[in-house]
């Protein structure tokens, strides 16, 4: 997917590759919010499609939803999308250093419309980025799976799914 000429003033304009929006059905009114994309991603132009996509998706299946009895389904229960909407240098974002600010803040318009679009129940940010950036807490590792009022609707902060794979 090109980069849209929204892209033109960011820092990762010539450094990041790949570009993605959102994706997934939303059926049930779940936005999960990643950081960026990896090298599965990249390609695909799809967030949380590579490994921990797949871990995200095996996740979601154990979850059954009270309503209708059904595990949860990555692509037609979720909306998906990433803070940073191309996949930073070193596949990193800590990489950017001092621009990753500059950069969460430039996509942020992205992914505000998307949620916009979305009408979401609840929010799952992944990554402390991802926190940080919808409810303004630090520390994601002594807060994950709390809930938060914001402006959206209902973040509930969450670990990356890359960071557990890690093993960490």
């Amino acid at each position: 997917m090109k980069k849209p000429d929204t892209c033109l003033g960011c820092p990762l304009y010539g450094d990041g590759l790949g570009f993605s929006l959102s994706y997934g059905e939303g059926k049930k009114g779940i936005f999960i919010l990643a950081e960026s994309l990896g090298e599965e991603e990249e390609r695909e132009s799809r967030p949380l499609v590579g490994k921990t996509g797949q871990f995200t998706k095996r996740l979601l299946a154990r979850t059954i939803d009270p309503q209708d009895g059904q595990p949860l389904d990555l692509d037609r229960d979720t909306t998906r999308m990433n803070l940073i909407a191309c996949k930073p240098p070193g596949n990193k974002l800590e990489t950017l250093g001092h621009r990753l600010p500059e950069a969460i803040s430039h996509c942020q318009q992205h992914w505000l419309g998307e949620l916009a679009k979305a009408q979401p129940k609840v929010i799952f940010a992944l990554g402390s980025h991802a926190v940080k950036s919808l409810t303004g807490m630090g520390g994601v590792e002594s807060i994950r799976g709390c809930t938060f009022d914001t402006d959206h609707g209902p973040v509930v902060a969450g670990l990356h799914p890359a960071f557990l794979l890690r093993g960490r």
